[in-house]
């Protein structure tokens, strides 16, 4: 049986969709210190619904004076985030491009789904370093040793999950996008072609109809006239005889 490859691509999608709902419950970097014997002093560990949480077995958390924990701007990106990926995932598992009768109506699906594809990419790339990297921290990983400490900079299995889902719905999203605008174009077409088809069929019809009213009444002048000379010739035969 031969799979089409707009159906792997969906697969992968609705997949990519799923482990991105997933990812945003872990952490997706993380920091931590090493005191000189190797125990760990303090951890923090981000993650973009809950932000900031620390682990420290010290008092003092002032290590990281320059770093807000209770700041998480990636919040607003999530409210915004969850919808979209229920949204693509509808589309795709309901609104089939390939066995959809009216494309127009999937357009906006589409966009929704660019869209995602759009905020993935921003979530992976453009949201760390401008927000962990203003912060003064290494992005993606980085291990700094200190004189008596060392400290760990990383992303973590979230992130790493998230940029993999990035890479299952990035084909499926531009398929269904391309897919629902060319299948559009080629209805369209295909739906005036057979507009002309018709029209012309009712041309050739009206002309058929014409030609045969014309005949018609060609034929009944013709009839007509053959009448009119029979009873002047039976006329001038019925004079011509005593």
């Amino acid at each position: 049986m031969e799979i089409k490859i707009e159906n792997l691509y969906r697969f992968a999608f609705i997949l990519g969709a799923i482990s991105i709902l997933f990812s945003i419950f872990l952490d997706y970097y993380f920091i931590q210190i090493y005191d000189s014997s190797g125990l760990l002093i303090l951890e923090l560990k981000y993650n973009p619904i809950f932000g900031w949480r620390g682990y420290s077995n010290e008092l003092n958390m002032n290590l990281f004076k320059f770093l807000d924990v209770s700041e998480n701007p990636a919040i607003i990106f999530i409210i915004v985030y969850i919808p979209t990926i229920i949204i693509s995932m509808f589309s795709v598992l309901f609104k089939d491009f390939q066995t959809a009768q009216q494309l127009s109506e999937l357009n906006f699906y589409s966009y929704i789904n660019l869209f995602l594809t759009a905020l993935t990419f921003f979530i992976i790339f453009v949201f760390p370093v401008s927000f962990l990297l203003d912060s003064n921290l290494y992005f993606p990983f980085l291990i700094v040793n200190e004189v008596d400490c060392m400290i760990k900079y990383s992303i973590d299995l979230g992130y790493i999950i998230l940029l993999t889902s990035f890479l299952l719905i990035f084909p499926y999203s531009i398929v269904y996008y391309i897919g629902c605008h060319k299948y559009q174009i080629k209805n369209e077409k295909k739906q005036r072609s057979d507009e002309i088809f018709i029209k012309n069929e009712h041309e050739k019809i009206n002309f058929d109809k014409l030609i045969a009213e014309e005949s018609g009444k060609l034929g009944r002048t013709l009839e007509l006239n053959r009448s009119i000379h029979q009873n002047e010739y039976m006329k001038r035969r019925s004079k011509a005889v005593p």
